[in-house]
């Protein structure tokens, strides 16, 4: 019998099931756990020393904001319009609870060998007793989530004995499981229904753990690296090697992005679903960003170490508020870089350097986007930008109505669409965005545009698509 002959001739079961209104009662609560678990995780990555684990969790966050995605997409099939209305509590109990570890390792050990297995068994037990006829599509969406569930935890059973490398460590983190294990005892678990609960009296945290470290004021580097006010020195204009080094040593530095978007993740309480999921894309790409430029100084054969690094910039944004340090981070330090960083793509295309070329190019593309994400996730003026005024970013005054396509009925009558206006009816102004004209890496490569935010996964409103012209 094939694969799909099999798929399609499923025989009733006799295993327990769950009833709808259980099973979307699950969905509804995991899909907030996830979204929840991306802004814990993004706040903790600051105060992660090892280089190494910052770049892991930057991408486990990413992975549970699509993972929460995916739950709510599935919800809306369902017919649950809010996934988020009537949650309760227990969600912000249990993340207040994770968030109160004192050292990294304690973080880690609960958030992973706890929690998430924790999250591992609900979907499993989903997936084995939902009807795999009626419901069909829910098991489809566990079975791909599991794989990447279990990954990050084999992850952390490798990670976390390295950082838990003395007998008062190990004396921190069994005192810490027990509170962990308590906790969500006291909340039902994760479903939130796994047995009474253990009465009302709150779970007290163990001793010395009463002051919540986050947001860290500082972000941390391990022992194997140099930290200084300024980082590395600029180089003479006239000195190619050391431009490309020093051009690829800074996009190493843009985990200190990673750990502003981080710390902005969980800082930003009470934002809506989609805040959180772009917030979480940024992030993850910033952790590229800093990737691929320890990948280019491998390259050139240099160690991302052997460099002297700062977490200054990191440090001065934090005294900020935390949307108007997302919007200086957007509108102002990511805007105000293309102009360095189109001079710097001629240049390596001028020398035959397309390694260096490619990879200033993936990193336009992915700032133009963040740029013109924050625009709607961010809701706020920002004038300090080299956009022209006419694209400015949309504010609440403006009203919902300008993502509305203009109507083609009045009360006259029918009458013939007009066609859409984009200075008017868009508020991202695809025409002022400047072409990225540059030799092409493939010929006659081009990038089409259209808003379609990161969270919704389709369209709220297109008012046009702009071609972004990489050809000479």
């Amino acid at each position: 019998m094939t694969k799909n002959s099999d798929r399609t001739s499923r025989a009733p079961s006799s295993r327990a099931r769950l009833d709808a209104d259980l099973v979307i009662a699950r969905l509804k609560r995991l899909q907030a756990l996830e979204i929840q678990s991306a802004r814990l995780i993004g706040g903790w990555i600051p105060g992660v020393a090892r280089w190494e684990t910052k770049h892991q969790m930057a991408r486990h966050a990413w992975d549970d904001a699509c993972a929460s995605k995916e739950l709510r997409t599935r919800l809306w099939e369902l017919r649950i319009s809010n996934p988020d209305r009537d949650l309760g509590p227990d969600i912000g109990v249990i993340m207040r609870g994770l968030a109160s570890a004192q050292a990294d390792y304690e973080f880690l050990t609960s958030l992973y060998l706890i929690f998430k297995a924790q999250v591992i068994g609900a979907y499993e037990h989903i997936a084995s007793h939902t009807s795999e006829v009626l419901d069909a599509p829910t098991i489809t969406i566990l079975r791909r989530l599991l794989p990447e569930k279990k990954a990050q935890l084999e992850w952390a059973q490798q990670e976390i004995p390295s950082l838990v490398d003395s007998g008062e460590k190990h004396g921190r983190v069994t005192r810490w499981e027990i509170y962990v294990r308590e906790l969500l005892a006291v909340v039902g678990g994760v479903l939130g229904d796994a047995g009474p609960p253990m009465g009302n009296t709150p779970i007290t945290l163990p001793p010395g753990y009463g002051t919540l470290q986050l947001p860290f004021a500082q972000a941390k580097r391990d022992s194997r690296f140099t930290v200084n006010l300024r980082g590395m020195a600029l180089p003479e204009e006239d000195d190619v090697a050391g431009q490309v080094l020093y051009q690829f040593f800074n996009y190493t530095q843009e985990m200190q992005a990673v750990e502003t978007l981080g710390s902005l993740l969980w800082e930003t309480d009470g934002m809506e679903w989609e805040f959180y999921y772009d917030l979480a894309r940024h992030c993850y790409d910033e952790e590229r960003h800093s990737a691929m430029g320890e990948m280019r100084l491998k390259e050139l054969g240099h160690d991302v170490a052997e460099f002297t690094h700062t977490v200054a910039n990191y440090g001065w944004r934090q005294l900020v508020d935390p949307l108007r340090r997302y919007c200086v981070l957007t509108h102002v330090i990511e805007t105000d870089s293309f102009k360095y960083k189109h001079k710097t793509y001629q240049q390596h295309l001028a020398r035959g350097d397309m390694e260096s070329a490619e990879s200033v190019l993936w990193d336009i593309m992915d700032e133009t986007l963040h740029v013109l994400s924050a625009r709607n996730g961010c809701r706020c003026s920002c004038n300090t930008t080299t956009i022209p005024a006419a694209s400015k970013p949309w504010s609440p005054s403006a009203g919902r109505s300008s993502w509305k396509t203009p109507s083609t009925h009045s009360k006259r009558g029918t009458r013939s669409p007009k066609k859409p206006d984009q200075a008017s009816t868009t508020p991202l102004g695809f025409q002022h965005i400047p072409a990225l004209r540059a030799a092409p890496l493939q010929k006659g490569f081009s990038v089409a545009l259209a808003w379609i935010p990161f969270s919704r996964g389709v369209p709220v409103r297109v008012g046009g698509v702009a071609s972004l012209d990489i050809s000479p």
